[in-house]
């Protein structure tokens, strides 16, 4: 028995899969742990594998002077190892559809605003020329109906920004329940909760 007195991160075992044909963690099934030398010594079976990082190109004559005295089994580079270059994939993967969907959502928003704006103007083309008549301005009758798309950004971008805000700690903790990850802290960038917020007006306002 063991007494857990901490947690911890390895790099070579980022996503912890017990073989490189494996698909899926099970964390049921296989783990890491970090013991002492002593503890170590008295578990009979298993083998020994090393990490090298280079400061420099000298890879070839590091595998050369090791070669002498050991037989070396298998050597992988970082990124050629599973455990190392699934995150990496993710976090792109992550990084583009956060990039992508948000216009997406916001061009489809926008093709049905005009068709609502399309169908309530084309109700009120009497009740329009009427009010023109009367004397209202164009400008009046603008303001007019560009309170629909303005009511609408205003209310999208502050409730979007604010479940974005949310979401990314849930995004966070999704990765580290993953992944073999450090506690992360996420920190807003302002400028980007500054365009989640004004950006549905870009979009609305001149397409209405």
């Amino acid at each position: 028995e063991y007494v857990i007195t901490g947690f911890f991160s390895t790099p070579d075992y980022t996503y912890i899969l017990k073989t490189e044909n494996d698909m899926v963690v099970n964390h049921n099934a296989f783990g890491v742990a970090l013991i002492s030398k002593e503890d170590f010594s008295n578990i009979p079976e298993g083998y020994s594998y090393y990490m090298v990082k280079f400061n420099e190109e000298n890879a070839a004559q590091f595998k050369e002077e090791i070669s002498k005295n050991n037989i070396i089994v298998k050597w992988q580079n970082a990124d050629e190892i599973t455990r190392i270059t699934t995150i990496d994939g993710d976090a792109d993967s992550f990084v583009q559809v956060g990039s992508l969907v948000p216009f997406i959502i916001l061009i489809i928003t926008c093709v049905m605003v005009s068709v609502f704006i399309w169908r309530l103007l084309r109700d009120e083309f009497v009740q329009l020329g009427t009010l023109y008549a009367l004397g209202y301005k164009k400008s009046v009758l603008l303001r007019y109906y560009l309170s629909y798309p303005f009511v609408l950004a205003i209310c999208g971008g502050i409730l979007g920004t604010i479940a974005g805000v949310f979401f990314s700690k849930v995004l966070m903790s999704v990765f580290i329940y993953k992944y073999n990850l450090p506690q992360l802290s996420g920190h807003n960038i302002y400028s980007t909760l500054f365009v989640s917020i004004i950006l549905p007006f870009i979009f609305l306002i001149p397409v209405t």
